[in-house]
């Protein structure tokens, strides 16, 4: 049977080749196979299979070796490798998959026989469980082109990588962060920063389209470090600079550190960026390339991977995903999103960019249940209309949160310029999410999220459009915060705050007593009083509000009397102390 299907397949692409046409195609498969059974790899020796930093993370989240940790069976690839015309493209431990290509004649009608063939005689082995057909490829040029990197940015390498190095705090003011410091402050990010300090330890992965010439952005320069590890995934090569431009407008969102001019979220974390996308065709490989990538960084022991790619219809129709399949563990890239968040890795991902556009839902990974996906808001905190919705067909509330990715600032090698999409929304939380993890390092995903969650906007009222709403990660910190046996009361609000962040006060008592809260503005020359209240408080009682998202969404006349506000006065008092703050609302 074997030796038989061998000489129908050579047979049929020498047919291809006769009439003097070369094979431009390749059909794609994802080939499962049943078990692990014959490996020679052991869940005693991790460090066999999994670098120590892998190997710590797991231990740091008291998570075991599985066998999704094992190899492939090297008896499953010598399988594979021993059929005549067919290549191995990628190796899943995670899914226990080989993904293969069949070089065709696109033009061909044997097309579809080889493909029939193939399935046929692969689903006939003992050793598969299923084979999933990927999809029919162009031969596309792999891009090998070599680029000459002027010796100025190994010369700026080397002064980046001391300017760091002798900078001492991470106390930015608004001036420090200049272009970039609008969009940080709405989640906190200048009040992390003060305290998180440098965090070189902190391992991001970043999944993208590729990183074109992204040493060459002011603040980015020491990406030319030696030790920076980059990988492409669509052209199997270690080169990403030659390639798309947009994964290099969403590092720079992060890593730039360019005082005065622009701070990016986490300027101080360790990259390593990966092209897992092909910005030519839409193709279900893509999905494999993404999850061929986070098995990667995960064997490397990143602590998170930040990728502003997703998927919905494909080049070929037929494999386009439906919202049927929003399940949050169907599609590839899902599984391998929670795969990789069930090993300690952070997962954060883009919602898309469909909001008003046909399909409107979420992409995929987006819709993961292991991970946490963005949308995008204004400047003042409103959802952005372009951003995709929820929530997934198993009625969870997606996008997570909203970020502000409207007309936001990126940094570019020449400077500048506003762009929009939830892919720009995404590294900005991304890495002051880096910030947050570095600063509890050994509280777990899950307690990061419920943290965040409860900092966040709509906490008690998510919907489909903005999920739980703005972030404020500063806030999530203090939540996280030891707040046994306090001696003072602690007390935190937003200085940055937007309408929405409810003035986000956050007061925990110390002793038994009443605070007073009371919200101002002044209307036609008049100040009027919004909002008062009296609230008798326990020793070591949490009070946390919600109060002007609910005056807002609750009162008609109250939603059209803040149009005509201008700005509001939070005065807050405690028998320790009295707080007084004016914030602009127009």
């Amino acid at each position: 049977m074997f030796h038989r299907f061998l000489i129908l397949l050579f047979s049929l692409i020498i047919y291809n080749e006769s009439f003097g046409r070369s094979n431009d195609s390749s059909i794609f498969y994802l080939v499962y196979f049943k078990d692990k059974n014959q490996t020679s790899f052991s869940l005693n020796q991790g460090n066999k299979f999994l670098s120590q930093k892998a190997i710590d993370r797991r231990k740091k989240y008291h998570i075991e070796l599985d066998s999704s940790d094992l190899p492939v069976d090297v008896q499953n690839i010598k399988f594979i490798q021993q059929i005549e015309g067919v290549k191995i493209s990628g190796i899943s431990k995670w899914l226990n998959a080989i993904e293969i290509s069949v070089g065709v004649d696109h033009l061909s009608e044997n097309e579809s026989k080889i493909n029939n063939q193939i399935t046929k005689h692969l689903q006939s082995q003992a050793s598969v469980l299923k084979v999933k057909y990927l999809g029919t490829l162009r031969v596309q040029r792999v891009n090998n082109d070599s680029i000459e990197i002027d010796e100025k940015y190994y010369q700026a390498c080397g002064q980046l990588k001391s300017l760091k190095v002798d900078s001492l705090l991470c106390n930015f003011n608004e001036n420090d962060y200049g272009k970039s410091f609008d969009q940080n402050k709405f989640i906190g990010i200048p009040e992390l920063s003060r305290v998180s300090g440098k965090m070189s330890a902190y391992h991001i992965a970043v999944f993208d389209a590729g990183f074109h010439k992204a040493y060459r952005i002011k603040g980015m320069e020491d990406l030319l470090d030696s030790a920076q590890i980059i990988r492409d995934f669509v052209d199997r090569d270690g080169s990403v600079w030659e390639d798309d431009q947009h994964g290099c407008n969403v590092l720079g969102f992060m890593k730039t550190y360019n005082p005065g001019h622009y701070i990016g979220s986490s300027p101080f974390a360790k990259y390593t960026l990966i092209r897992t996308e092909n910005a030519d065709l839409e193709s279900l490989t893509e999905e494999v390339n993404w999850l061929l990538a986070a098995e990667f960084v995960d064997s490397l022991g990143v602590d998170m991977i930040s990728s502003s790619v997703g998927y919905t219809n494909f080049d070929d129709k037929f494999l386009s995903h439906s919202y049927l399949e929003s399940n949050g563990k169907t599609a590839i890239i899902s599984s391998a999103a929670n795969r990789a968040n069930s090993k300690g890795i952070m997962v954060v991902v883009s919602a898309g960019n469909e909001g008003n556009r046909n399909w409107r839902h979420i992409g995929f990974p987006a819709d993961a249940l292991g991970a946490i996906s963005i949308g995008s808001c204004d400047e003042k905190g409103n959802y952005s209309s372009f951003s995709s919705v929820g929530p997934t067909i198993d009625g969870r509330i997606k996008p997570d949160f909203l970020v502000p990715g409207y007309k936001v600032n990126v940094a570019a090698a020449f400077g500048f310029y506003a762009g929009n999409g939830t892919s720009y929304a995404t590294p900005i939380f991304a890495g002051a999410l880096s910030q947050l993890m570095y600063l509890h390092p050994y509280v777990s995903i899950d307690s990061i999220r419920m943290a965040l969650m409860a900092s966040a906007t709509h906490r008690h009222i998510p919907d489909s459009f903005v999920g739980y709403g703005l972030p404020d990660l500063a806030l999530a910190s203090m939540l996280l915060s030891n707040k046994q046996d306090l001696l003072q009361d602690l007390f935190w609000i937003n200085a940055h705050a937007v309408l929405f962040q409810d003035l986000n006060i956050y007061f925990v008592s110390s002793i038994k007593q009443n605070i007073k809260i009371q919200i101002k503005t002044e209307l036609k020359g008049r100040i009027r009083t919004l909002y008062k209240t009296s609230i008798k408080m326990e020793k070591g009682e949490l009070f946390q509000s919600d109060i002007l998202l609910q005056m807002f969404l609750n009162k008609l006349e109250m939603k059209k009397k803040m149009k005509q506000f201008k700005t509001l006065e939070l005065f807050f008092e405690s028998e320790n102390s009295s707080i007084h703050k004016t914030f602009q609302i127009s």
